[in-house]
This record gives structure tokens, sequence and C-alpha cells, in this order.
């Protein structure tokens, strides 16, 4: 426990820095070298400001250590500081007698062991979730994170298996509880990912369902049954496609088909609501508008392009005209067109075969008066 005079004191990462390192210097010539300050200590700090400046915070702050010393040897109360060293060893008799004996040095081993295998494994697996979060974070979805997930759990958990795997046998129950607490912090962290992925992967599913449930607004003012029905099929089949790459082995209940049919009803809660809308019901008014109304006259005036037609009269294949194949393109007035075919060895009207290459341009206009 560390008690700070009010705010004048150190704050409370330097307080645990420096206990930190107070511990790896003292344990670093002992069996212990290694350990993490955490895995030994549990520590508290405490503002206790002088009594005079803040009367309620110092009885706050009284309140508190009492709370953390309180069970504290047999009468449940320290009295001064020399009777600590007392009172931990009455506690620490106390129990053992309740486990029937001291722990044995077996037991202290695998437990540090255990310990120790806890941390590697799940600092591992954490350095990989810590490179998935900021895609997460910002909306996006992480590419094969279902298969990359469930290797990463599993090779945790395998990790842990062998690195405890010398340890007694007596030991199996607190290793196997470890194990338990490893699995389902992981299996936390992932579905923390996951939830926020599969509402990205809605959210984002049923806007692009409803933008092209606009375009079709847009253009014809209405919205025909199959045309619904050819829609939502295309999102369900996308979201359907994009989940079984998220989901995770042994996270989460709903299996793959469950999600694909709830997703569909609430596509249809969707498709009822966003049609029925004020801004889709003014798109289709626009597009009946249009359809019904007159169309546009242009104004007042003459507009000329320019048209170029050509062919190509080739010998290849014989020349017999059995292939034959067309290309154009046209821009308002402006437009070009052009044909080949192998009939360069049939004659024209005149007689003589034609030539390979001919052209005629044109002149197009356009008055308006």
């Amino acid at each position: 426990m560390h008690v700070r005079a009010g705010a004048d004191g150190a704050s409370e990462a330097a307080v645990r820095a420096a206990c930190k390192k107070a511990w790896q210097t003292a344990a670093a010539t002992t069996e212990l070298s290694g350990t993490s300050f955490a895995d030994v200590f549990d520590l508290a700090v405490v503002d206790v400001p002088p009594a005079a400046e803040d009367p309620v915070a110092f009885e706050e702050g009284v309140g508190a250590i009492k709370t953390l010393l309180s069970g504290v040897g047999v009468p449940g109360k320290v009295a001064k500081a020399s009777d600590f060293t007392e009172a931990a060893t009455a506690t620490w008799q106390t129990a053992s007698a309740l486990l029937d004996s001291q722990p044995s040095e077996r037991w202290l081993r695998d437990r540090y062991v255990a310990a120790r295998a806890y941390e590697a494994s799940y600092g591992d697996a954490q350095a990989l979730i810590r490179e998935w979060a900021p895609t997460v974070a910002k909306g996006r979805l992480v590419r094969g994170f279902g298969p990359a997930a469930s290797t990463m759990m599993a090779s945790a958990l395998g990790s842990f298996d062998d690195a405890v795997s010398d340890c007694y046998a007596s030991s199996a129950p607190m290793l196997a509880q470890r194990r338990q607490r490893l699995a389902k912090a992981l299996q936390n962290d992932v579905n923390e990912l996951y939830m926020k992925q599969h509402r990205t992967l809605s959210l984002s599913t049923i806007a692009r369902y409803k933008s092209q449930l606009i375009k079709v607004v847009g253009r014809s003012g209405s919205v025909a049954e199959w045309q619904q029905d050819s829609l939502r099929k295309n999102a369900e089949k996308h979201f359907d496609a994009a989940i079984g790459q998220l989901m995770v082995t042994g996270v989460g209940e709903a299996t793959r088909a469950q999600l694909t049919t709830a997703f569909g009803k609430q596509l249809t809660e969707v498709t009822q609501k966003f049609l029925e809308s004020p801004p889709t019901q003014l798109q289709a008014i626009a597009a009946m508008r249009r359809k019904t109304g007159k169309a546009h006259k242009p104004p007042r005036g003459v507009r000329a392009g320019l048209g170029l037609v050509g062919a190509v009269r080739s010998k290849y294949g014989g020349g017999q005209g059995n292939l034959q194949t067309y290309a154009g393109y046209q821009d308002g007035l402006n437009s070009a067109h052009i044909m080949f075919a192998n009939d360069g060895n049939i004659a024209d009207s005149s007689g003589a075969e034609p030539p390979f290459w001919r052209w005629q341009p044109k002149l197009n206009f356009d008055i308006a008066v």
C-alpha cells in the first residue's frame, strides 16, 4: 500500500513504475528473477491529505486504509507498523490450516509456471489483437478475421499447454482452472472485435441495398416485387459470404444460417420503412413527373455535326463474305461508323472488285424554330 499526501504526492503511474523497478532489482539475484511485480503484489494507492486542509478527504482516506487492512491478523486490525509481520504470519497460518497444510513446494512451483505461461500466451494473443483493433475502430473489416482468430486462440492455448506440460499431476485442477480463464479472456477479446465487425457489415450491406433501391425508384418511380426480391437476395448473399469469414470457432452461439436468416428479416423491415419514407416518396414523384411530363424542347437555332461512314472490304479467308462486323460511335450530331467484311473477291454492281477501303463523310443538321 502507498499512502499519498493528497494531490501533491507522486502520481499513481510513477508509484507503480518505481515499485516495478525496485522489485526487478530486488528479485534479480533470487529464484524469482523474471517474475513480474503484478504476479507477486497487489499495489493500492490511497490519498490522505492533511486533516487541517481537507477533513472530509482525510476521513475518506483513513477509511480506505482501514478497509484494505481489515481482516489482516487474528484481531482484525493492525495497531501499528511493528505488528504487521506478526499479523501476516498469523494470516498465513490461518490460510494453511484451512488447506490442512502449507502449500507444497511443488504446488507453488506449478502455480508460478502456470502464471508465467498464462501471461506469455495471453501477451502473444494481445499483440495480434492490437494489430486488428485500429482497422475495426475505423469501421472496416479484417480480411480473414475468423480463421485467423481461431488459429490465434488455438495457438495461445497450445502454447499454454506446452509451457505447463512438466507440472505435476496433483496440480491438474489448478492448471485446468487457469487454462479456462485464458480461454475465456481470449474469447471475450475476440468476441468484442467480432461484434463490432458484425455491426459494420450489417450497416454497410443495408446502406448498399438502400442505394440500389433509390436508383430503381429514381428511374421508374416504383420498385417491382421481382426487383425487391433480386436486390434482397444479392444483399443476403453478400452478407452470408462476409459473415462466414468473420465467424470464429467457439465464439458466439448463433450459426451462420441463423445470422443470415436474421439479417434477411432485418432487410424486409428496412425495405418497407425505406420505401415509405418521405425522401424515397419524393424520388418516386420526381421520376413519375419526368415520365409523364412534356419532352424538353431545345432552344431555337441550327446545330451541325459531322458523320463518317467507312467500309473495309478484305479478301481475308477467301474473300467470300462469310465474316462481317460493324462498329459505331455517336455523340450528339457527331458520329462514326465502320463496317468490315471479307467479301473483297465478290464483284460489285459494276462487275469490278470493290476497293479495300471506302469512306463517306456526312453533315448532320438539327434545326429548331
